[in-house]
Order: structure tokens, then C-alpha cells, then sequence
């Protein structure tokens, strides 16, 4: 069988081990787009996602594949007030702090569980605005990663 995308693999893999992490404890991870099923406090990638596949030196029968998973750190805060909007954005900031530290920290993370060769990330900043049940932020991120994919 051909080997082909791993995007799959990879953004299971990555949600998995972010739902593990006791810091998220409570925090709803999805590996697409939630919309209006969102808890107040999530973590959710987002379409649509981009891979690019290159051959490698070692022959016809391996490939690279990059891969970039974007998405959103989604705090909604109770209440109104510029002290609710702090308290929105700081949380935000605090999970993704959380995301970062996972890829970053550690030889799993770094690795999304032994899934890909390298990971890079990237926060782009925040949306904040009024919410229904009060005020949101939602902080914008990508996750870049390279995957060896053999025939």
C-alpha cells in the first residue's frame, strides 16, 4: 500500500496528547471547528489544513510531508467589564502557554508522540469581542510540521 497524508494521524495524535496534559484538564479539545457546540474554554484546529508532499534523497520510495494544523484557543468569561476582558485573555494566553510548553518542553511534544520529525508553532494574537455569555477572546495559532512518509 502507498504511503499517503498523515494529517489525520498527526492532528489525532496532537489532540490526544493535549487532552492528557493536566494543565488543559477541563478544556475541550477538537480536532476540527466546533462552532456553536464550543465550551466555554477550548482548544480547536481548523480548516482548512495544508500539506505539501516533496521526495526525498533516499530514493522514489520516501516522501516528505509538511503539514500545517491551524487554530483557535477559545475563553469565553462570564460577566462584562474590562476586568471580565482580562480575565478572558489571560486564560487564553495561560492555555495556549500550555500547547507551547507541550511541543516545546519535551521529547513527546516535540515529536507530537513519536508522530512526526519536527513541529514548529506560531500565535498570531487575539480576537476579543462580546459573547452571549459574556466576553470572548480567542487567540489564533498554526502548528507547522514534517512527517517521513515511506512506500
Amino acid at each position: 500500500m502507498a504511503a499517503t497524508t498523515q494529517l489525520h494521524v498527526v492532528k489525532n495524535a496532537l489532540a490526544d496528547a493535549l487532552a492528557a496534559l493536566p494543565a488543559l484538564s477541563g478544556v475541550q479539545i477538537g480536532t476540527a471547528y466546533l462552532g456553536d457546540e464550543s465550551a466555554l474554554e477550548s482548544i480547536q484546529f481548523r480548516s482548512p489544513d495544508r500539506a505539501v508532499q516533496d521526495w526525498v534523497h533516499e530514493g522514489r520510495l520516501t516522501r516528505e510531508e509538511e503539514m500545517t494544523i491551524d487554530g483557535v484557543v477559545w475563553v469565553v468569561k462570564p460577566g462584562k467589564g474590562e476586568t471580565i476582558i482580562r480575565s478572558a485573555r489571560g486564560r487564553a494566553v495561560e492555555l495556549w502557554a500550555a500547547v507551547e510548553g507541550y511541543l516545546r518542553g519535551s521529547a513527546a511534544g516535540a515529536t507530537i508522540e513519536n508522530t512526526v520529525l519536527m513541529v514548529t508553532t506560531t500565535a498570531y494574537g487575539t480576537e476579543e469581542g462580546i459573547h452571549p455569555q459574556g466576553r470572548y477572546c480567542q487567540l489564533e495559532f498554526s502548528i507547522t510540521a514534517k512527517v517521513r512518509l515511506r512506500v
